[in-house]
Parts: C-alpha cells; sequence; structure tokens
C-alpha cells in the first residue's frame, strides 16, 4: 500500500488495495482538489498524513474508460435483465439494442 520515500511513507499508484483510485474516484466525483489520506502504523504507531492532489490524467486516461466499460458492459445489462425479469418481456437482442442506443 505504501512505500517509502524519503523516509516518508507514500500511497502506491497501483496498489492492489485500490486506495489511490478510490480516492482519485471521490475527488473526481466531489471535485475537490485534494484530500489528506491518514494511515496508521503499526509497526511504530504513528500516524502518517499524505496529501493527494487529483490527478487529472490518471482520472481519465485510467479510472474513467474502466469505470465506463463496467457500467456499460456489467451494471447496466444487469439491471436491464432485471428489469426484464420483472415484467417478463425483454428479449437478449432487444437488451443489446436498447443499451446501444444509449448515449
Amino acid at each position: 500500500m505504501c512505500h517509502i520515500v524519503d523516509g516518508k511513507p507514500q500511497l502506491k499508484v497501483q496498489h492492489k488495495s485500490g486506495y489511490y483510485a478510490q480516492i482519485q474516484g471521490q475527488l473526481a466525483l466531489s471535485g475537490l482538489p485534494w484530500c489528506d489520506f491518514i494511515v496508521f502504523l503499526t509497526g511504530s504507531r504513528n500516524i502518517h498524513v499524505q496529501r493527494i492532489y487529483f490527478d487529472v490524467l490518471y482520472w481519465g486516461q485510467e479510472l474513467l474508460p474502466k469505470l465506463h466499460a463496467f457500467y456499460f458492459n456489467h451494471a447496466l445489462p444487469y439491471l436491464y435483465r432485471l428489469e426484464c425479469v420483472a415484467v417478463s418481456s425483454c428479449s437478449d437482442a432487444e437488451m443489446v439494442k436498447r443499451i446501444r442506443e444509449i448515449p
């Protein structure tokens, strides 16, 4: 999650924990320019605070395309199928057609 830079722990951008991605997504959606990421270091029993600024390139080139793909490839079809089950009247072909019509 963190690595040491100049003797201080720093949040890793591509760490599997996803904290950096979560922070960037929250900053993008809230419109805030930065947030403080606070970590309790169990070994030293210290608290480390790191200011994380919104990274417009990371958001636009990494996160937003992944979120867009997830929404249109997984979330929206799932929600559409739930609606179809509720009204019992949709085919897969109809679902694909309707999803492609969404801007």
